[in-house]
């Protein structure tokens, strides 16, 4: 468990009834690397955000992490974190300058 964290409840903020325990079958080379189920949550954490499996707020949980201490975690992997393609960021962008527009001619009325 990670440090000043008792149970996987703890961890994750959520309650028991909506959570799942996984069994993991590694080689046993692995048991010398320091921190490793920290290690593994996170990995779990990033593979489930980057292939869009989860949001960036459900990844944080699953590493066992606040949203800002997985956004800086990201950064310093130079993850993004924020998803979106330019098309996804223009597509907003009108539709904000056409909800303006209505806005703009509701007032003037």
């Amino acid at each position: 468990m990670l440090e000043g964290m008792n149970t996987i409840q703890e961890m994750a903020n959520l309650p028991v009834e909506k959570q799942i325990q996984l069994d993991v079958t590694l080689p046993k080379r692995v048991l010398g690397i320091p921190n490793l189920e920290q290690e593994l949550r996170r990995s779990l954490a990033v593979g489930l955000y980057l292939t869009e499996k989860c949001s960036i707020g459900l990844a944080a949980q699953i590493a066992g992490m606040n949203r800002l201490d997985f956004d800086v975690f990201l950064g310093k992997y130079e993850i993004p974190i924020s998803l979106l393609t330019y098309e996804d960021v223009m597509a907003d962008v009108a539709k904000i300058e056409t909800h303006r527009r209505e806005v703009q001619s509701a007032v003037a009325v």
